[in-house]
């Protein structure tokens, strides 16, 4: 693995922007490294929509499912007028988990 200041050097990614039938993934070190991990995360995961879970989970009023996404506990669910929502699996006074197991089956 390179250092991580010569992480996103694009001569790691030459094999990657091949045409499409010469294409190769990533280099293997990439699926492994943190600050790669963290890259991705500070210039994809949060700057954009992510998809993470089908509106058939919670097709009920009072439904929600629990997941970690990028490192940050979530809490999806369905309000009383059956509009889905976000929050943050925390308590806002000590940071403790809210919900652990989804409700819907």
């Amino acid at each position: 693995m390179p250092a991580e200041a010569d992480l996103f050097n694009p001569r790691h990614y030459e094999a990657v922007r091949r045409p499409l039938l010469d294409a190769e993934t990533l280099p293997a070190w990439c699926y492994t490294s943190p600050a790669f991990y963290r890259r991705e995360v500070e210039r994809i995961f949060m700057k954009v929509w992510n998809f993470v879970g089908s509106v058939h989970q919670i097709p009920n009023r009072g439904d929600y499912v629990t997941l970690t996404f990028v490192g940050i506990p979530l809490i999806i669910l369905r309000d009383g007028e059956g509009t889905i929502r976000a929050f943050a699996n925390s308590c806002r006074h000590r940071g403790s988990e809210l919900l652990s197991e989804p409700s819907a089956p």
